[in-house]
C-alpha cells in the first residue's frame, strides 16, 4: 500500500491525491469558513477525478475493462459516473458507501451554487474526508497516511466500520440466496436466524448513528455515545472471521 505523499508511484493517481492533499493543507493551516468551503470542493473534486480516472484506464491496469463510451456520454454527470463505476467494478466498490458519497457531492452543488452564503458543517467535511480517502484507497492502493486524518479520527473510524459491517453481511448473506443483496436490511434479512435480537438492534443502532454522522445531525463525540462501538467492532472481526456467520449458523442448526 502506497501513503498519498508516494501517489506519484501511481501515475494515475497523482492528480486526485493532490487535490486531497491541498484539501488537507488548508484544515491544517486554520478551521476559517474559507478553507472549508474550498477544501470542501477539493475534496468533491479529488472524489470525482479519482473515479473518472480509473474508469478511463486500460484493462491491463484496471483489471476491468473501460467503459470509456459510457464515461464520455456521462460528462460532468457525477451520479452517471458512480453507477458505471459500481457496474464496471463491484468489487473496488464494497467497501465504499456509494449512496453516502452522492448526498456529499450534492451537497457540493449546494456550495458551488450558493457560494460565499453557505456554511460547510465540520461534520460533513470530516465525512467526506474520510470517503475520499477511502476512494484513493479502493482504486489505487494509496493510503492516505492517519496522522493527517488525525481530526477525523471518529468519523473515520464510524465509517469504515459501517463499510466493513455491510460487506461482511452481505457477503455471508450471498452464501444463502443466488443473488448477492445490496443492501443491508436485505442481507439482514435473509440472515435473521443467524442474528440474535440484541445483535440486531445493536447494528440498527450504529446505522442509525452513522445516518445522522453523514448528515451532520450532531457532533461525532455525542452520536458515537449513543452506541457501543467497542461491542460493534467485536462483531465485525467475528463476521470476518474464518467461517465467520456460516459457522455460528452451522452451530445453531447442528449441521
Amino acid at each position: 500500500m502506497r501513503s498519498a505523499d508516494r501517489a506519484t508511484e501511481v501515475l494515475w493517481a497523482q492528480g486526485p491525491a493532490e487535490l486531497l492533499g491541498h484539501a488537507l493543507d488548508l484544515l491544517s493551516a486554520g478551521h476559517s469558513e474559507k478553507n472549508a468551503r474550498i477544501a470542501y470542493l477539493l475534496i468533491d473534486n479529488c472524489v470525482e477525478q479519482a473515479v473518472r480516472t480509473y474508469l478511463l484506464l486500460p484493462q491491463r491496469v484496471s483489471g476491468h475493462r473501460s467503459p470509456r463510451t459510457r464515461v464520455r456520454e456521462a460528462g460532468n454527470n457525477f451520479p452517471a459516473l458512480i453507477d458505471i463505476l459500481e457496474e464496471a467494478a463491484p468489487e473496488v466498490c464494497e467497501d465504499l458507501d456509494l449512496g453516502a458519497i452522492h448526498w456529499l457531492h450534492q451537497l457540493r452543488n449546494e456550495l458551488y451554487h450558493q457560494g460565499i452564503g453557505m456554511t460547510i458543517r465540520r461534520e460533513n467535511l470530516e465525512v467526506y474526508l474520510v470517503h475520499a480517502a477511502l476512494v484513493l484507497e479502493r482504486l489505487f492502493g494509496v493510503q492516505v497516511p492517519p496522522s493527517r486524518l488525525a481530526e477525523a479520527e471518529v468519523t473515520g473510524r464510524v465509517t469504515i466500520l459501517a463499510n466493513r459491517l455491510a460487506s461482511a453481511l452481505r457477503y455471508a448473506a450471498s452464501d444463502h440466496v443466488l443473488v448477492a443483496p445490496r443492501r443491508i436490511a436485505d442481507a439482514m434479512n435473509i440472515l435473521r436466524d443467524v442474528l440474535s435480537d440484541e445483535e440486531v438492534r445493536l447494528i440498527q443502532s450504529f446505522l442509525r448513528v452513522r445516518h445522522r454522522l453523514i448528515h451532520a445531525e450532531g457532533t461525532a463525540e455525542a452520536l458515537v455515545r449513543e452506541v457501543d462501538l467497542k461491542r460493534v467492532e467485536e462483531l465485525v472481526l467475528e463476521f470476518e472471521g474464518i467461517g465467520g456467520l456460516d459457522a455460528r449458523h452451522e452451530l445453531n442448526h447442528g449441521v
